[in-house]
């Protein structure tokens, strides 16, 4: 089981404008380097303030994730998957900082479409760090 959420202030006014992703997912491995998951996504975006608010966005999703160990302690990955008009790609690079706890650098594309009335299509990109605990 894995659960992730993620924060995307826009580049161009940060702080002003914030995009929400979270995420929970069943992930089994098909092979020593290949992995399957299938959850749940949930996007949402707005300004600080209330002033604007899109809907959010529910999906089901599935997908793989390949893991190459490059070392005893590095770890590289990608990510693809998505559902009903959302995507997701995801590059990764893991450090095992101790057994059961990684520190991650990724670079993740998410794309989530028809969102709300006005059917608008949101794309994000960009890097972020985080840590991983594992069970």
């Amino acid at each position: 089981l894995a659960g992730r959420q993620t924060v995307y202030d826009v580049f161009a006014d940060p702080g002003r404008y914030r995009t929400r992703n979270s995420e929970v997912n069943l992930v089994r491995r098909a092979s020593g380097e290949l992995q399957i998951f299938a959850g749940w996504s949930h996007t949402s975006a707005g300004a600080r303030g209330g002033a604007l608010a899109l809907p959010g966005k529910n999906v089901a999703q599935i997908g793989v994730i390949g893991r190459r160990e490059l070392n005893d302690r590095l770890t590289l990955y990608v990510a693809i998957g998505g559902g009903l008009n959302m995507a997701n790609i995801e590059f990764g690079l893991s450090y095992c900082l101790r057994p059961g706890l990684e520190a991650t650098g990724t670079y993740r594309h998410l794309t989530a479409e028809k969102v709300g009335p006005a059917r608008v299509k949101e794309n994000f990109r960009g890097f972020g760090l985080g840590f991983t605990l594992k069970f």
